[in-house]
């Protein structure tokens, strides 16, 4: 089975503001034992093995591992794991499996909020996901989100869901488009409608051939037969959130997993790769008014356009075994029972034996304190019906009519 280690927002993330009236705030902190808890009970259905990786990537030895997850991330990435994730994939065999979600610079502002808590103002440090530390994560396969919000839903003709036969809706809660991708990659698009209008000038505008999926092979086979890892990128990660669970999304992350383990999943995009997208408009930036380097572990507090060199990775120190009995012959020769409570066979070798310690080497009987006990109790018991009987009962002595009744003690 594969492994997939997330780097999560309940590990190293700080997770804020979502262009949504019902969730305004995320504040389940993206972890698999909360809102992405059914992703991970539908990961274990089919016999994954999840590791979730709390440490930066420089952390983990991509050859025990099949799959890495990296879903709704908020954090930036060191340089050492940029580096080291390119080798992992095109080296070393590692598939990645990237779930975004949407970044805007004018939807941030749009849906800042007073908090009278704190008697401040509150703008998001970054978008549902950190889109411009994934486009550095990603564009060194050739891959790029871009800063467009879509939302809506798609149906795949050729895909069934438990049999059935009629094609199941999927939805894009608000997710990112795809702004780059290689012309090898077999890529998804949709019909969506652009949710930055909606929210930033309160028109619906629905557009065509929007890329929210990509496949692709990091590279060919070496000479030594190592396949080089697959990347997928995928633009929505709310639709594996369980707070606002869909079942078909479940079975959309399964045909994903079945890509990177060599599957073509035709069901799911076209087996011929599309023609790489390069589009004219610049990736998307940080915000110059951004807080982000107050909370995060990467950017230098102090110069917050710089990075900090990368975590010490923690080591695990194993307690030393501490038997409380050391068993052995020598128990045997020096105790005064026990020794007829072990067999021998025909080799005069030891197979079955039972060791008495000779600290609880006494003159009492364990099996005689049970029946003694009952004694007791049954002494007791009699005692007390007998001579000081609390539960009997107060009698009368029944006299005519117009007496008076007078009980009898």
């Amino acid at each position: 089975h594969e492994k997939g280690p997330h780097k999560m927002g309940g590990d190293q993330h700080e997770h804020h503001g979502a262009p949504s009236q019902q969730q305004p705030l995320d504040w389940h902190a993206d972890h698999v034992h909360t809102n992405f808890r059914e992703l991970w009970l539908h990961l274990r259905t089919l016999d994954y093995y999840v590791d979730v990786l709390g440490e930066p990537y420089t952390c983990f030895d991509a050859e025990n591992y099949g799959s890495l997850m990296v879903v709704d991330p908020e954090e930036e990435f060191f340089r050492e794991e940029i580096e080291k994730l390119f080798v992992d994939v095109t080296v070393k065999g590692l598939n990645v499996v990237v779930l975004a979600d949407w970044y805007n610079i004018d939807v941030m502002k749009s849906i800042k909020f007073f908090d009278e808590n704190t008697q401040q103002w509150w703008t998001p440090v970054t978008g549902g996901s950190n889109i411009p530390a994934l486009n550095e994560l990603l564009i060194q396969f050739g891959v790029a989100f871009s800063d467009r919000i879509y939302a809506g839903t798609y149906s795949l003709p050729d895909v069934s869901i438990n049999d059935d036969s009629k094609p199941r809706d999927f939805p894009y809660l608000s997710g990112s488009s795809l702004a780059r991708y290689p012309e090898n990659a077999r890529v998804l698009s949709v019909s969506l409608h652009d949710q930055v209008d909606e929210v930033t000038a309160g028109t619906v505008k629905q557009v065509q051939d929007i890329a929210i999926l990509a496949m692709l092979d990091s590279g060919s086979a070496t000479d030594g037969g190592t396949r080089p890892g697959r990347v997928v990128a995928f633009g929505d990660s709310s639709c594996f959130d369980s707070t606002d669970f869909h079942p078909e999304c479940m079975w959309l992350m399964k045909r994903m997993l079945d890509y990177t383990r060599g599957d073509n999943v035709t069901d799911l995009v076209p087996a011929t790769p599309g023609q790489s997208a390069q589009l004219d408009s610049p990736l998307p930036t940080r915000s110059p008014d951004s807080e982000l380097y107050l909370f995060s572990k990467v950017l230098d507090p102090n110069n917050p356009t710089e990075k900090l060199s990368t975590e010490s990775c923690s080591q695990i120190v194993w307690n030393r075994p501490r038997p409380i009995q050391a068993s052995g012959m020598d128990t045997f020769q020096s105790s005064n029972r026990g020794l007829k409570d072990y067999v021998e066979d025909s080799d005069d070798k030891l197979t079955f034996g039972i060791v008495y310690s000779s600290q609880v080497d006494t003159d009492l009987k364990l099996p005689y304190i049970f029946p003694i006990g009952m004694i007791v109790l049954i002494a007791m018991l009699l005692y007390c019906i007998c001579f000081r009987n609390p539960f009997r009962r107060t009698k009368y002595k029944f006299t005519p009519i117009g007496s008076t009744v007078l009980p009898i003690v």
